[in-house]
């Protein structure tokens, strides 16, 4: 039936049905597997020349998904894994232009795109919504992975990968590759290099206990021919699995893949077998070292982790009930073991919990901002609060809250703008990968969820933390120290090993290198050619929509209170949005705002304390947070909405109940609890002191932003770097500070949680809304009372003013985050949907090729905003000043673009594929509800996209001159490692010391 496979499937339990076989080829098929909980039907299939598995899932979800993964476990720290997965994609035998993947990123409708290395395997996943579209995406995918230009190629390699850079003989040697950029980026941030510090000291004799990634001490180390042996080994199709789901000709698509890939391999003997990590005999100790600024203080600035193998991830109910223990016991606000630890003062924050993406899971408890003499105080209070968990039991109302918790957002299956096929996927290689016989039990869990509810009354995790904690020996204790100034001496220490190497070279081997690095940039600077680009397959402008959006707003009052409704189905779950206006509230009194609502559940009420509060809330919805945000008007970019919202995902019949607990936290919350509310400025310093480390690009374009647009400065002092020295200044000078912090966070909640400046959004069903408008008056009867309050900071609302700053701010991190902007419409420019074509045009192909290419940064962008901004940036990027001079660059490169009728067409879609997204109810009601407060008409997208499909590369030229009189009055503020930052200070007014 399916031309070269076969359904086999052994040993093969469901529900209590027993398949030893399933029917061979020539046979109909009568037997399935019925995937009730996501609706759809599952098979397992072999191919039986080359040995491939294949997984197929069949339903009506037109965003289809393609997967190809292969199990890869490293042996090394020389990143072989992530450099395979980088090289694979920048061409291939069938498709030999140098960069398909930046191809399809132009010229796609994909609804995914990527590719990700993980410990164990690397996963090719591609999606989209056009049949077309994915047939391209898959041929292009295969032939990568099959047969990659790499292989004959070694710029390839030496461009993705790693490489000596000697632009002369009088020049400084250096190493350059995108990999080995990206990962010093990663071993920037302490968080990651705790996480990886951990499955190193849990797993030291198996894959886990090396880096996939590539650790930039050791990506030098790498060989062009160990990396041929590597792809040799594992990229066969006996050692891959392949899946393809949605709603598509399943035996066509089969066919085709036999034919054009599968049949031209033999099923050969490949071992990748993920070995399993002898148990500890005893816990291992283990003391490392982590970069911090050379200003920033030591003091209190450890991390502290104690982590615990935890079985196999094979072990079905345990998957899922360690989930719900991680819940219980240390990741829920007040949870036992976080708060023990916070009581002590071990730590600003406590994170960690249970981590399954791997063959043996783990559990760990992580103190960060921590000191290293409380180690053995850390241990002592981790374990006893364990015990004390297992002989007086763990709160059933946690464990209940736990179960709800993850059990309402397996039944949503809302994964927001990632297609589901993916993210069923990625589940289901969480087994499959493993060779086992039930890689569907990861998508399978409602009976799962039963079982364990029904062990509520029993000891049953009780048991779990004596067999996985109190009785397990294999586990570490780690204890990471900061160093002041460790990043730059280890810059220093590199700069100093080349120059020895260099001086060790001779005049042949100076000019080989010289000789091999002009080549590189010989190759990276030449483009495919015509013939090569027309291998890649284009859908035409004619495949493309112009509709514009469809909203669904239903403007009704209630109480004198505006809902907005959204009628759309939602599977008996209620979206509910509380948008409580503060437009008129001063900058800093938002900024206070802010900090209170970080504190709204995590701090005690009247009536419960906030651990217990999150088990009531967890029992009664599917989420319950507050956020802020900030919409700027369609019509006039000028102005804008600024507010605090309440947003819940709940259940119809718990509506009512959900209404009783956000009335109970707005009034009730004990705002002056000052050892609470230090607790937590500490926690969220922490928190986005993380952020700022792994998201330079987006914080430093922020800031940027704010010397020169007045809305931004808003946007900018509750979430940027100006709200991260707010939290820094409130820690700090806590006692002097804490008084007026008490007085101003209950006048800021009595002017935000008013009746007269709500608007609420609610996404559901009739029904849905018959029961909110049963149970909301309450709630608005209780806000009508600081209404009184509306005017309290009328008269201290003041106009911002930006101030061109650029700054460069340094941290410990070994790679910058470069950003520059500029304003078109103060220049006399307008925007027009042709800007999201130029945005594909200068990120795709100059930024591309100039700042990832040939400066060896992660990533770059661009953006042209409707406010008239236009901004541009580097991820990742071992350079900041050559990146800046680079960017000056972009203007001539637009003025003189020209490209044919194809090429252009290809930009046109890959802009098109960003409208075409599926969305979700919850989704749809979100973008409804926004384009309402924002005043946006359906009718926008259909003249952007109007404007964007007719765009000539005539056009294109035309902005010519709009970017050079931005580039010509650009601001520039960048994020990175100190001594570079120092190094290219003349592009900054100041530079500064990030972090104290």
């Amino acid at each position: 039936l399916f031309d070269g496979f076969t359904k086999t499937i052994t040993s093969y339990y469901y529900e209590g049905e027993f398949i030893n076989k399933l029917p061979a080829p020539q046979n109909k098929v009568s037997n399935k597997k019925d995937l009730v909980d996501i609706a759809s039907t599952g098979y397992l299939l072999k191919h039986i020349k080359s040995g491939a598995r294949v997984m197929l899932v069949e339903n009506d979800d037109n965003n289809k998904t393609f997967s190809i993964a292969f199990r890869t476990p490293p042996s090394d720290n020389t990143g072989v894994a992530h450099i395979t997965e980088h090289s694979v994609l920048s061409g291939s035998k069938k498709f030999p232009v140098k960069d398909p993947f930046m191809e399809l990123v132009k010229g796609s409708m994909n609804t995914f795109l990527n590719a990700m290395t993980y410990p164990d395997k690397t996963v090719y996943p591609v999606a989209s919504t056009n049949d077309k579209d994915f047939q391209n995406l898959m041929d292009v995918y295969l032939d990568a992975v099959f047969h990659p230009s790499v292989l004959e190629h070694d710029e390839v390699f030496r461009q993705e990968g790693i490489t000596y850079n000697l632009e002369s003989k009088d020049a400084e040697l250096k190493y350059n590759g995108v990999v080995y950029n990206e990962m010093k980026g990663a071993f920037s941030s302490a968080d990651d290099v705790v996480e990886r510090k951990i499955t190193e000291a849990l797993y030291p004799d198996t894959c886990y206990g090396v880096e996939s990634g590539g650790d930039p001490d050791y990506i030098p180390e790498l060989t062009y021919e160990k990396f041929k042996e590597f792809h040799g080994k594992f990229y066969h199709p006996c050692n891959s699995y392949i899946y393809l789901y949605g709603n598509m000709d399943m035996e066509k698509v089969l066919t085709w893949m036999d034919r054009e890939y599968l049949s031209e391999y033999d099923e050969i003997e490949v071992n990748s077998k993920i070995e399993y990590q002898k148990p500890f005999d005893k816990m291992h100790e283990i003391q490392c070292d982590y970069p911090i600024g050379e200003e920033e203080s030591t003091k209190d600035n450890a991390y502290l982790s104690l982590s615990f193998v935890t079985g196999s991830i094979l072990d079905k109910e345990s998957y899922v009930a360690m989930q719900i223990l991680d819940y219980a016991i240390l990741s829920r606000p007040g949870a036992p073991i976080r708060q023990a630890l916070i009581d002590a003062g071990i730590g600003e924050d406590i994170n960690g919990g249970y981590s399954n993406y791997i063959f043996q899971p783990y559990f760990d408890i992580t103190a960060k901002k921590a000191n290293a003499r409380d180690k053995d105080r850390f241990y002592t209070i981790v374990m006893e609060e364990l015990r004390k968990l297992k002989e007086e039991g763990i709160d059933k109302e946690a464990l209940l809250a736990g179960i709800n918790n993850y059990e309402f957002q397996y039944r949503e299956n809302d994964f927001g703008a990632y297609p589901k096929g993916l993210m069923y996927i990625l589940q289901m290689y969480d087994s499959w990968i493993y060779d086992d016989d039930e890689p569907f039990r990861y998508i399978e869990l409602n009976k799962i969820f039963e079982n364990i509810r029904s062990k509520l009354d029993t000891n049953y995790f009780e048991e779990l933390i004596d067999k996985y904690f109190l009785s397990n020996n294999h586990c570490a204790l780690l204890v990471f120290n900061p160093v002041a100034g460790m990043a730059s001496k280890k810059d220093e220490e590199l700069r100093v090993k080349l120059a020895k190497i260099k001086a060790s070279m001779s005049e042949e081997e100076l000019d080989y290198i010289v000789e091999r690095t002009r080549q590189l940039k010989e190759y990276q600077n030449t483009p495919s050619t015509p013939q090569q680009l027309d291998t890649i397959p284009v859908l035409e402008r004619s495949d493309l929509s112009l509709a514009g959006d469809n909203f669904v707003n239903d403007v009704v009052e209630v109480e004198g209170v505006k809902i907005v409704r959204h009628d759309l189905f939602t599977n008996g779950i209620g979206y509910l949005k509380m948008f409580f206006d503060t437009t008129d509230m001063p900058n800093d009194m938002n900024r206070y705002g802010k900090f209170l609502i970080s504190l709204l559940g995590y701090i005690d009420t009247k009536e419960h304390s906030y651990g217990d509060l999150a088990n009531i809330m967890a029992i009664n919805t599917g989420s319950l947070d507050f956020s802020s945000n900030l919409n700027r008007n369609s019509k006039d970019t000028n102005k804008y909405k600024m507010g605090f919202e309440i947003n819940s995902k709940i259940f119809f019949d718990k509506i009512g109940k959900t209404l009783e607990i956000i009335k109970e936290i707005i009034f009730e919350s004990k705002l002056d609890d000052k050892k609470r509310i230090r607790e937590m400025i500490k926690e969220r310093k922490a928190s986005l002191q993380s952020v700022i480390m792994k998201s330079g690009d987006s914080v430093a374009t922020l800031r940027n932003l704010s010397y020169v647009d007045k809305i931004s400065i808003l946007s900018e002092n509750i979430r940027g770097i100006s709200y991260y020295k707010f939290l820094e200044d409130l820690d700090y000078n806590f006692d002097d500070r804490i008084d007026d912090l008490i007085e101003n966070l209950k006048n800021v909640a009595k002017c935000i949680f008013r009746k007269d400046n709500l608007i609420i959004s609610y996404t559901a069903t009739d029904e849905g809304y018959e029961k909110l408008k049963a149970t909301l008056p309450d709630l608005l009867h209780a806000l009508e009372v600081n209404n009184e309050y509306a005017d309290t900071y009328k008269d201290l609302k003041e106009e911002v003013i930006p101030e061109v700053k650029n700054e460069g701010f340094k941290t410990s991190s070994q790679v910058q985050y470069v950003s520059r902007c500029g304003n078109f419409k103060k220049m006399g420019y307008d925007f027009d949907g042709g800007m999201l074509v130029l945005k594909s045009i200068i990120t795709n192909e100059y930024l591309w090729k100039n700042i990832r290419e040939l400066g060896g940064a992660y990533g770059c962008n661009c953006n042209f905003t409707k406010g008239g901004y236009a901004y541009f940036t580097s991820y990742r990027d071992p350079n900041c000043k050559s990146t800046y001079d680079i960017m000056s660059g972009i203007s001539e490169f637009v003025r003189n673009y020209d490209t044919d009728e194809r090429s252009m067409t290809k930009h046109i879609i890959g802009t098109f594929s960003k409208f075409e997204t599926p969305k979700t109810a919850k989704t749809k009601g979100e973008e409804s509800f926004y384009s309402y407060i924002s005043d946006r008409s359906e009718d926008e997208l259909a003249i952007i996209k109007e404007e964007a499909i007719a765009v000539t590369p005539e056009k294109i030229r035309s902005y010519a001159d709009m970017i050079e009189a931005v580039l010509e009055n650009s601001t520039v503020c960048a994020v990175g490692n100190e001594a570079k930052i120092e190094k290219d200070k003349e592009i900054f007014m100041t530079t500064k010391n990030l972090f104290r």
